[in-house]
């Protein structure tokens, strides 16, 4: 049940490129947004301390806001800081689920358990009658990672009452927005330089994968091709994207020039999706051998997944799943006298969001 009275924390969703921001409020009959903010980090990528300054600059711009309302925040890490993997395992005698998690933990971590800070986001008990095995995910990260952003966040003004997990973020939005079935769903959410693809029900996510894959290539390969700036290209894939694919939309384009774009934006972009189609068939195959589910409801796109024009009709047609792109800003409302941006711009705030709607229940 929603309570107005509960004050919500400010949702940090930081990227390699981009912070995301985003404040909500209980309403009535529903989430209001109090205010969004998108602030590019403007460092060299090296992952060095001009980076971390330039990231300090984004969150001080963000902590300046005073649309926000106080300096208590929860974050997410960067995509690349995150790992995660399944587990299955039994309880053995005089264990407790925790200490199995942990022990089946160690094959998997890429670095020693002592440097882990761990979360489970889903754990499946065994079937009544089965052979006592449990399933679980389990995200990771290693403690210095988690404390060096603190650091950065701290110094920028923010209070951290919690670091979140992305995955953990888009199936609360996602839940918020939509009812879920028996059988599972496909989330991708896609930023500008890796994605993030789960397959879950509504009581337990099945699978997690994290890809090297994002939009940042795609306007690269536009740029390259086409002679256009960045700007240009990201028009050119809300614009176009893959029209050419969807034979009545690409008709319904009156210019013989412009149909001759989407020709060429759509050759372009082919390669590369089909790098992404390809780990899209790798987790759903896994989940349909593994965890016997022959049928998916539906795969739902995220993020700037969201701003390429007929992705959802192509990977449709490739992996036989009905898809749909999700811009979440159609299911909130903005607060009384709160900005609001074009709802078109909406799609980039989907992990803020899903972050911001995280109960910190001493807040």
């Amino acid at each position: 049940m929603l309570n107005p009275n509960i004050r919500r924390p400010i949702g940090l969703d930081i990227g390699n490129t981009d912070v995301y921001a985003a404040q909500i409020q209980e309403g009535r009959r529903g989430f209001l947004v109090r205010e969004l903010m998108h602030v590019r980090i403007a460092g060299p990528g090296e992952a060095g301390p001009a980076d971390d300054e330039a990231l300090g600059v984004a969150l001080r711009e963000i902590a300046a806001n005073e649309g926000f309302s106080g300096k208590r925040a929860v974050a997410h890490l960067p995509s690349h800081d995150i790992f995660s993997f399944p587990l299955s395992f039994q309880i053995n005698e005089g264990e407790g689920l925790e200490e199995a998690i942990l022990r089946e933990s160690l094959e998997f971590l890429p670095f020693p358990m002592e440097e882990a800070v761990m979360d489970y986001p889903s754990v499946v008990a065994p079937a009544e009658g089965g052979d006592g095995e449990y399933k679980a995910t389990v995200v990771a990260a290693r403690r210095a990672d988690i404390e060096h952003y603190l650091t950065i966040l701290e110094k920028a003004g923010f209070v951290v009452e919690a670091v979140d997990f992305q995955v953990s973020s888009l199936i609360r939005l996602h839940n918020y927005l939509h009812e879920s079935g028996r059988n599972p769903i496909v989330l991708c959410n896609v930023d500008e330089t890796r994605s993030q693809v789960s397959v879950a029900t509504r009581n337990s996510i099945l699978a997690q994968l994290g890809v090297k894959w994002g939009t940042e290539r795609l306007t690269s390969k536009v740029q390259v091709n086409l002679g256009s700036d960045e700007r240009q290209a990201r028009i050119l894939l809300k614009n176009f994207g893959l029209v050419y694919e969807n034979r009545e939309s690409f008709m319904q384009i009156a210019d013989e020039e412009l149909r001759n774009t989407a020709r060429v934006i759509h050759q372009i972009l082919v390669p590369l999706i089909e790098e992404l189609i390809y780990e899209l068939h790798k987790i759903t195959g896994y989940v349909r051998a593994e965890e016997d589910y022959a049928f998916f409801d539906g795969m739902y796109l995220y993020g700037q997944a969201a701003l390429i024009r007929g992705l959802e009709h192509y990977l449709a047609k490739r992996l036989n799943i009905r898809t749909a792109p999700v811009n979440p800003l159609e299911k909130f409302l903005p607060l009384e006298g709160g900005s609001w941006p074009d709802p078109s711009e909406g799609p980039p705030f989907a992990l803020a969001l899903g972050l911001a709607m995280r109960t910190v229940r001493w807040l």
